[in-house]
């Protein structure tokens, strides 16, 4: 990937694990010559879906992935559960246990798919790897298509540029290093965030991404137990974060 600079297995041997047998298996890889693989991160893991595909929701030059869901390394410090990303339609959780059996793809190189926030001090937060720059505070709930405009038409900090954002920019947000068992969002930065704290499943936050095979159902990330979702319609209500 010539963006991320990471290099993946381009085909899965077609087996599934369980966790610690596929964490196994990519630390005792050895393909193309090298020997340091390892389980994708689930950024990392998001970061190859396509989600412009459905079934398998991923770029061809993976040729055959199964269209189910792959390990990935997310273990959170406070419960079991592992994160995992289906590829039949991208959508990604935190809820399985270390003894389901999935499909695994590694990786190999630095992870650099992170975020490193700064507060502006103008209600907006700005990330320094990804260069974007987010509103820091909340809106009310919306349908989807009411959540654009009310991106497409914010004034914020001088700015009038701003936009819903995408799935994988949404998904960037999440900072799986969080001990609170429903905390997946930095809310020194974002302190207003609705981030499933209460151990109820809230609203979550829209993206832009339209789910490739429903053209009434949209992505959104609840930043907690349950993370990347595509089965909601457009006419449900949800959270707006603009970028």
């Amino acid at each position: 990937d010539t963006i991320t600079g990471l290099i993946w297995q381009q085909v899965d041997d077609n087996n599934a694990y369980d966790w610690s047998s596929a964490n196994s298996y990519c630390n005792n890889l050895t393909l193309a010559s090298e020997s340091d693989w390892r389980l994708p991160t689930l950024l990392e893991l998001i970061y190859i879906v396509d989600y412009g595909e459905y079934n398998p929701s991923i770029n061809s030059v993976f040729s055959g992935t199964n269209n189910t869901q792959y390990w990935t390394s997310h273990t959170h410090p406070s419960y079991a559960p592992i994160g995992a990303v289906s590829f039949l339609d991208g959508q990604a959780t935190n809820a399985h246990s270390i003894s389901t059996t999935l499909y695994v793809r590694c990786v190999r190189g630095r992870d650099k798919i992170s975020s490193s926030f700064s507060d502006n001090g103008d209600n907006t937060v700005t990330d320094s790897i990804s260069g974007l720059i987010w509103q820091q505070n909340e809106s009310s709930t919306m349908i989807w298509e009411t959540a654009l405009g009310y991106c497409e038409n914010l004034s914020l900090a001088g700015k009038n540029d701003w936009r819903l954002p995408n799935i994988k920019e949404l998904a960037s947000l999440s900072d799986n290093t969080l001990t609170g068992v429903y905390e997946h969002i930095n809310t020194t930065y974002f302190p207003n965030a609705v981030n499933d704290a209460s151990g109820i499943q809230t609203s979550g936050y829209w993206s832009s991404t339209t789910v490739n095979n429903s053209t009434t159902v949209a992505y959104h990330v609840k930043f907690g137990y349950t993370f990347l979702n595509g089965n909601v319609a457009k006419v449900n209500s949800k959270n707006a974060r603009c970028v």
